[in-house]
């Protein structure tokens, strides 16, 4: 996910405030990548979660835009 179409410049930064904001956690891709220019404004999430637990974090973090 590209985190600069919420306000966001840095991965890393969105990624270590994110469980306090909401409660969710996301992956900087900077941490896999070569380049890390290229790679900062990018994160991951994680699927491997019930679907109730999925749900949740998606209204989640819908409320980043609010």
């Amino acid at each position: 996910v590209d985190v600069r179409d919420i306000g966001f410049d840095d991965g890393l930064s969105f990624c270590m405030n994110l469980p306090e904001r909401v409660g969710v956690v996301a992956i900087p891709v900077v941490a896999f990548h070569d380049d890390v220019e290229a790679g900062r404004p990018f994160v991951r999430f994680a699927y491997c979660r019930s679907e109730a637990t999925l749900d949740e974090g998606i209204r989640r973090l819908a409320n980043l835009r609010a």
